[in-house]
């Protein structure tokens, strides 16, 4: 009685599970992979101090600053160019980038992250974002405050705009499967362990 209970419930918890596997690869769910960069360009930080104010960075709008070695990157059909990406006296960190994007375009790259050698400043989660449509290229500007990036005159800085890749849950499932397989061996030797004849002859004296 007991080894037909174990065997439904355990029936039971492999159906469960069979189910679990079948509806993650029916519904596509997706796992988070290497970043996908949209843009990577190389800085050479300079500094600059105007009205008492020292920026260092990069920076194409009303002077120039600084040199970046790709500005350009493709996105929604359009280009986009990067002009300014400087740090201030307040340590915030300043991203300005033409033409202002519309939506969807502005949405979509506000999930986008700017890496900054190992520093990331997610653009969704800035401090303070301008719209500045009178300027002679029109920008759109982002800062984050308290950004812990330190650069310096003549330094060379890697930064890169990059989101997480997004691949099909094929790996899940196939995870799923082999633990599905997995626990039924186990309860197939456990059965037989359970179920096979023990030795009733005394050992030899």
């Amino acid at each position: 009685m007991a080894m037909a209970m174990q065997l439904l419930d355990t029936t039971r918890m492999l159906k469960w599970q069979i189910l679990t596997v079948a509806l993650l690869a029916c519904a596509g769910v997706h796992v988070a992979a290497q970043d996908t960069p949209l843009w990577s360009a190389t800085m050479t930080a300079e500094s600059v101090t105007l009205d008492g104010d020292t920026t260092v960075g990069y920076w194409r709008l009303f002077i120039d600053v600084g040199e970046l070695s790709d500005p350009d990157f493709d996105f929604g059909g359009s280009t986009y160019t990067v002009i300014g990406l400087i740090q201030d006296d307040q340590r915030s960190v300043h991203l300005a980038i033409t033409p202002i994007p519309d939506d969807p375009i502005y949405s979509e790259l506000l999930a986008y992250t700017l890496a900054v050698d190992d520093q990331r400043l997610f653009l969704g989660e800035h401090d303070h974002e301008a719209k500045f449509d009178d300027d002679d290229p029109p920008n759109w500007q982002l800062r984050w405050d308290d950004a812990e990036v330190r650069w310096s005159d003549g330094q060379r800085v890697e930064v890169s705009l990059t989101k997480p890749a997004r691949v099909p849950a094929l790996p899940l499932v196939g995870i799923g499967l082999l633990l599905v397989l997995l626990q039924a061996l186990g309860w197939l030797v456990t059965s037989r362990a359970a179920t096979a004849p023990r030795s009733t002859r005394a050992p030899a004296a």
